[in-house]
C-alpha cells in the first residue's frame, strides 16, 4: 500500500497468493498437487519459472504422515536438500528483484525438533541411542549456513529481524490429550456421527497397508 515491493517465500498461511508488488511463493501448506498451478505463486507464472530453472518450489518439508523405520534418514538428508534449494531460489529472487522487504521460512528447525530430539537428548525419557544424535545440531548448522549465505546477498546496509515462531525442548514421560479432559470437565462435547467410526477405521486401514508415496493422492 505504501509502494514498496515486497516479496516472500515458503510463509505459512498465505495460499492462495496475494498480488504483492513483487512475489509471493506460499509455504508448505500449499494444498498437495498444486505445485505446477498458476494459483500456487503471484505472478502465477512464477512457479513454472521456477520449476523450470530449479527443478523445484523447495516449499515442502518431508511428509509427517507415515513415520516408520526408514523415515528418519531419508527425512534428514531431504531437509538438508531443501534447506540449501531454497536458500538458492530465495538468494537468486533477491538478486533479480529491487525489493524493499523481502521474507523466508524454515520450517526445519521445527522438524528435527520435533521428530529426532529423541535421538539427540539423553536426558529425554524417549532417548534411543542411534547414529541420528548429531541430527539437530547438522540441520541448525544447515540454517545457520543459509543465513549466512542470505546476508550476504541482502547487503550490509539490510535491517534483518530473525525470529521463531515457539520453542523447544524435551517431553516429558507423561501425555495431555486436552480434547480428552475438556470433555470430561464438561468444556467439549464430541458431535458422535453414524459416519464416524467407518471413516475413522477406512483411513486407519489405508495408513496401514497404502505405501507412503499414495497418502497425499488418496486422502
Amino acid at each position: 500500500a505504501a509502494g514498496l515491493r515486497v516479496g516472500t517465500y515458503a510463509v505459512p498461511g498465505t495460499y492462495p497468493p496475494e498480488s504483492l508488488s513483487a512475489f509471493q511463493v506460499p509455504g508448505f501448506d500449499t494444498p498437495f498437487g498444486a505445485s505446477r498451478d498458476a494459483r500456487t505463486t503471484h505472478p502465477g507464472d512464477l512457479a513454472r519459472r521456477l520449476l523450470d530453472g530449479y527443478g523445484t518450489l523447495a516449499v515442502e518439508g518431508p511428509s509427517q504422515a507415515r513415520i516408520d523405520g526408514g523415515w528418519h534418514r531419508a527425512a534428514l538428508s531431504k531437509m538438508l536438500a531443501t534447506i540449501d534449494e531454497r536458500t538458492r531460489v530465495f538468494a537468486d529472487l533477491l538478486a533479480e528483484e529491487a525489493l524493499d522487504c523481502a521474507m523466508i521460512h524454515f520450517i526445519e528447525s521445527d522438524t528435527v525438533s520435533h521428530q529426532f530430539r529423541h535421538f539427540c537428548d539423553p536426558g529425554s525419557p524417549r532417548y534411543v541411542d542411534s547414529g541420528l544424535g548429531d541430527a539437530m545440531r547438522t540441520v541448525y548448522r544447515a540454517l545457520d549456513a543459509a543465513l549466512g549465505r542470505l546476508l550476504a546477498a541482502v547487503g550490509d546496509d539490510a535491517h534483518v529481524i530473525l525470529l521463531s515462531d515457539h520453542g523447544s525442548a524435551a517431553t516429558s514421560d507423561r501425555a495431555i490429550f486436552w480434547n480428552r479432559w475438556l470433555a470430561s470437565t464438561g468444556r467439549l462435547r464430541f458431535k458422535r456421527g453414524i459416519a464416524s467410526p467407518a471413516v475413522v477405521a477406512a483411513k486407519a486401514a489405508a495408513m496401514r497397508l497404502l505405501p507412503q508415496s499414495l497418502h497425499a493422492r488418496v486422502f
